[in-house]
This record gives C-alpha cells, sequence and structure tokens, in this order.
C-alpha cells in the first residue's frame, strides 16, 4: 500500500512523541550514557574489530545523488566519531555520542529506510556507520544493550548478513560496552567505510545481548529514485525538486598559479567538461581580475567559487609577516585550513573527484572531505618530512645557520600529510626529483619557459656569476659562498639577507632590486646562474636561464631534468660547484682547487 501525506503526518506525530519520551527519560536517569572523549590513550593499541563495508552500493545511476549525500552523512559523523575513546565500564551510545544531526552541521539529504521505502532524508545513510558499529561490535565480542534490526533491507548493506542496526533520533539508538576501555577510528577510503575497534584484549568477554534477536524474512526497500510508482506523494515531491537532474562532477581546489599547472588544468577540464562538469574553487578569479597570482583557465567550467573577503583578509595577514621563521609558517597553516574550509562550505557532495593544491591537502583530509573521493595532489613541494630531514641534516653541518631550523611541523601534520599522499590517485609535478619519489603515480609534467632567448649577452667567460635565492641555508647559500671564495667570483643576487649582515664578507657581492626587469638585466652580466639549493620547490631563475641559453649548475633538489647547458651536481657543497666549473672552464686554473684551501 502506497504511503499517504496522512501517514507521513501520523509518523512524524509519533517520532516526535517517542523522542520527548527518551529526552525525558535520559535527563533523569542517572544511569544514561555519558559522551566519551576523544584520547589518545590507545592509539597504538591492538586492533580488537574491524568492519569494512563499500560506500557506493546504489544499483542504478538514478540512485547516484542520494548515494553520494549518504556519503557526505558520513563524512561529518565520522569526525565525530573518530579518535573517540570509551572508558572501562561505560556504555557507548551512538545518539549521544553524535547527537542530532541537522542542516546547521551540514548534514545533506541521503537515503534513509521508512514505511518500507528508501526515501531522501537529512543525514540519510547513517545507519551504515551503526551498522558497522554493531557488525565490529559483534567481532569484539563486546555486550550489546540495545539493537534494532531494519524493517526492509538495503542490497549490499550488512542487513543481508542480520548483522545491521538501525537509528533514528533519539528513541532507536545503538549501544554497547565491553569488558574492557576501547578506542573507536572510522576512516573513509575512495570505496569503503572502515571501522576499527583498539584496545586491551583480555581474555574473556561477558556474553553479547541483543535486544532485536528475532530473525525476519528479508524484504527489500524499494528506493523513490528507481520505484516507478509516480502516484506516490513522495515521487511527486521529488520530481517537483528535480532530485533526478543532479550530474556527478569534479572540483579543482586551486590557491596560487604556476604556468605548468594551469597548462594541465586547462587539458584536464577539457578532457572531462563533456562527461563531468568542472567546478574551479579559488580565492579570486585572476584572469577576470587581471590578477597573475590566481590566473587560473577557467574557460570550460562549470562553475567558479570565489572568496574575496579571504583572499584580502590573506593579502593584509601576509604583508606583516617575516620572510622567515616560525610565526610565518604557522600563520600559513592557519590561512590554508581557513581557505579549506570555505571550499569544503560550497564543495557539492556530487564532486566525487577533486584536484587538490598542496597546501590545501592536510586541511582537507583533517576535515574528512576526502573520504569517499578520488583526488589527485597538485605539488608544489615536497612532502614535510623530507624536507624536515634534509634541513637536519644541513643543520649538523653548519650549526651557526638561524635558518635551517627555524620551524619543524607537528608529528600529526606530517603523518596526515603522509597518509592523505598515499591516498591519492596521482602526484602531479613538474620536479623531477618529486616525482621520483612516487614511482607509481607520479605524474610528470614539463616545466614552462617563463622568458623567450632575446637577450644579447657578450660575458659568457665572465667570473661573475647569478646566485639563484636569497641568503638562505636551504638555498644553499653557504656552499655558494665558499665556492665563491675561492673560484674569486663576483656574485649578484635577488632577496633578503636571513642568514647575516656580514655572510658575504670578503666576496664581491651585488644585491639586485626585486622584480623580473631587474631579474632579466643581471643575467645578461653573468656567465652561469648557480643553483646548489638543499631544498627548491620552483627553478624560476633557472628556467628562465636556460631558456636564455646561460649555463647552470644546479643540485638535483631543483628538480630539473638533463638537458642541454645543464650541470646537475650531486650535492649541496662547494667542491660540486668547483668540480662543476671545472666542466665548463677546464682551462681556468683556479677551477682545480679544493674545499680543503679554506
Amino acid at each position: 500500500m502506497q504511503p499517504t501525506p496522512f501517514d507521513a503526518f501520523v509518523f512524524a506525530s509519533k517520532a516526535w512523541i517517542l523522542r520527548s519520551i527518551r529526552g525525558v527519560k535520559e535527563s533523569i536517569s542517572a544511569q544514561a550514557p555519558r559522551k566519551a572523549s576523544f584520547s589518545q590513550q590507545w592509539h597504538d593499541a591492538p586492533v580488537l574489530a574491524q568492519s569494512i563495508t563499500p560506500l557506493w552500493t546504489q544499483t542504478s545511476t538514478a540512485e547516484l545523488r542520494l548515494t553520494a549525500g549518504k556519503v557526505e552523512n558520513l563524512r561529518i559523523a565520522a569526525q565525530a566519531l573518530n579518535g573517540v575513546e570509551v572508558s572501562l565500564g561505560e556504555t557507548f551510545s551512538f545518539w549521544r555520542q553524535l547527537g542530532q544531526p541537522n542542516r546547521l552541521k551540514g548534514y545533506r539529504e541521503g537515503r534513509e529506510i521508512r514505511e518500507g521505502c528508501v526515501v531522501p532524508s537529512i543525514a540519510g545513510g547513517l545507519c551504515q556507520l551503526s551498522n558497522a558499529l554493531y557488525d565490529a561490535a559483534l567481532k569484539a565480542n563486546f555486550d550489546i544493550l540495545e539493537r534494532h534490526k531494519h524493517t526492509r533491507v538495503i542490497a549490499g548493506s550488512l542487513a543481508e548478513q542480520d548483522r545491521d542496526a538501525t537509528v533514528f533520533w533519539n528513541y532507536v539508538d545503538l549501544r554497547f560496552k565491553s569488558a574492557q576501555g576501547f578506542r573507536i577510528e572510522i576512516d573513509l577510503s575512495a570505496a569503503d567505510l572502515v571501522v576499527t575497534f583498539k584496545g586491551p584484549k583480555v581474555e574473556t568477554f561477558s556474553k553479547a545481548i541483543d535486544s532485536d534477536q528475532k530473525t525476519s524474512p528479508k524484504l527489500f526497500a524499494a528506493s523513490c529514485e528507481t520505484c516507478g510508482v509516480h502516484s506516490c506523494f513522495r515521487h511527486e515531491q521529488m520530481h517537483s525538486a528535480g532530485t533526478h537532474d543532479a550530474a556527478f562532477s569534479y572540483a579543482a581546489l586551486l590557491d596560487g598559479a604556476w604556468p605548468e599547472y594551469s597548462q594541465w588544468i586547462a587539458h584536464w577540464i577539457s578532457e572531462n567538461k563533456i562527461k563531468n562538469p568542472t567546478d574551479i574553487f579559488l580565492p579570486l578569479n585572476g584572469l577576470q581580475r587581471k590578477m597573475s597570482r590566481y590566473s587560473w583557465p577557467v574557460d570550460g567550467a562549470r562553475k567558479i567559487f570565489e572568496f574575496p573577503l579571504f583572499a584580502f583578509y590573506r593579502s593584509l595577514v601576509s604583508r606583516r609577516l617575516a620572510n622567515q621563521g616560525k610565526k610565518r609558517q604557522l600563520a600559513h597553516i592557519q590561512l590554508n585550513t581557513q581557505l579549506a574550509k570555505n571550499y569544503t562550505s560550497k564543495l557539492p557532495v556530487t564532486a566525487l573527484h577533486l584536484v587538490i593544491q598542496q597546501n590545501l591537502l592536510v586541511p582537507l583530509y583533517r576535515q574528512g572531505v576526502l573520504g569517499g573521493r578520488t583526488f589527485d595532489v597538485l605539488m608544489t613541494q615536497a612532502p614535510a618530512n623530507r624536507i624536515e630531514a634534509t634541513l637536519d641534516q644541513a643543520k649538523e653541518q653548519f650549526p651557526s645557520s638561524p635558518t635551517l631550523s627555524d620551524f619543524r611541523a607537528d608529528a600529526q601534520w606530517i603523518q596526515d600529510e603522509n597518509r592523505a599522499l598515499s591516498r591519492a590517485r596521482s602526484i602531479v609535478t613538474p620536479h623531477a626529483k618529486i616525482a621520483k619519489m612516487f614511482p607509481n603515480r607520479g605524474n610528470l609534467i614539463p616545466w614552462t619557459n617563463l622568458v623567450k632567448p632575446h637577450l644579447n649577452r657578450t660575458n659568457m667567460n665572465s667570473k661573475t656569476v647569478f646566485f639563484s635565492g636569497p641568503t638562505v641555508g636551504r638555498k644553499g647559500a653557504y656552499a655558494m659562498r665558499d665556492a665563491a671564495k675561492l673560484l674569486g667570483l663576483k656574485v649578484i643576487k635577488q632577496g633578503a639577507e636571513l642568514e647575516g649582515d656580514d655572510f658575504w664578507k670578503g666576496i664581491d657581492v651585488e644585491t639586485i632590486p626585486p622584480g623580473e626587469k631587474n631579474l632579466e638585466a643581471a643575467l645578461q652580466l653573468v656567465s652561469m646562474v648557480i643553483a646548489p639549493a638543499l631544498i627548491e620547490s620552483r627553478p624560476v631563475v633557472c628556467l628562465k636561464a636556460l631558456s636564455l641559453g646561460i649555463p647552470v649548475i644546479a643540485t638535483e633538489a631543483c628538480g630539473l631534468p638533463p638537458q642541454n647547458g645543464l650541470i646537475i651536481i650531486p650535492n649541496s657543497s662547494s667542491q660540486a660547484i668547483i668540480d662543476a666549473w671545472a666542466q665548463l672552464f677546464p682551462d681556468n686554473q683556479l677551477s682545480n682547487l679544493s674545499v680543503k684551501a679554506l
């Protein structure tokens, strides 16, 4: 029999009464479950049980929209449960822990079984999480204090195995406890919901008590999306809301533009716009506003999301930051986190594949946005653990440097970045060394030459060189300084003096003002560019020099592929620079010097 609007009214009325009764009872009962807290006590404890269930169980493309809504609801709920630890003797209550799900918390329309049908409902689909919790609790032999079966079964769910636990705020709950305390971990991969219990292992547990152990025949629920009963009032509601019109999409979550990534994004949008429309998220539409910093291609995008207030705020904050140091790094982390939250607030649940710029990766991972989605990462620097290992080694060699140890990411940040990168479908980068770090997923794209070879150079044999970078340890300033002393070089450079005002004492150094024109003018005067960097994300000066036919000496850390005019040195040392100089100028009497002379 088809449900009617009156049936829906009666159902809602009964639900309100039952919620009120349970709410009153819970408020006056001393035995009511308490909300557990987040903790790290059993983070490294043994796994007691695990339940893995597929996220995408729809049987028809018409059901994809509500399934996507369900996955979004699971992302939000996972944030409230992941890392919760229940103490010895305490009862875990699904609703006590999660609270009332509603639109204000970000919950969307998902799939809910009601009156025998799968219907759209805010926070619909949370039963997949309660099912998995119940399944894991049975595997761990916990005491089941309250559990209710579904009235109907969704194909592919744990209800087919009689291991389901339906929940409905707040009077249909799932509750269980253990003979020992335990930790709950909730994770969403691209394809699965993973529920894990950790804790100390014990020899015996109490016998599980199931409040709803009756075995009933499996009656499969019909979905409003596909049942074909057009006379039902729920079908009319869905039809008028246009729920069948939603299409799956892709989204690019971007920040500062690189020309290499701009070319890749333009191709990516064009390649996917017919099958999967693409949304672009930017602080500002740089092409429209003529701002090179955000000049990403947007042609062919379905929709462009901008956040001008944030862009203005970040600009003000950034102007007040120092050129180097812990405060600068922490401020950027906070700004990136806020930008990620802004993007998340507008991200369609139907966006199943993302392209993410690296500075947004960890914030998005921590916000649970990546669960149930595939994604590519635009890598703008090496992973934090690789960078910090390099800087730690350099600090041992140059302990007096004020910059080589001025900031280190916390252990949790590094762990989260590594976890997120391990799940990425591909790592997109023009940086040859970074691509090698991901041998099976690295997508190496070409560097873009930034200028055309048009300068008239007459100083190819000059002992004037350009140092690629500000005076900072990670750019190889110490190696450059020592090599310049031995070879008697004049050094031209741009950027701040971050290693101390007398760092270049005894060396002929010229610091040119910032700006592209000043850089191009300086390159007319030098015989080569030297980039002995320990860390280099984007070797702009090297790219300019190579496009002009100027020889370049650079470390592998600069990420340049082998090519004419480039000598890649094995490490950032003055001896490596001297040896490379000898290759370019074999007749120079100073080329055979050794750093031992220092």
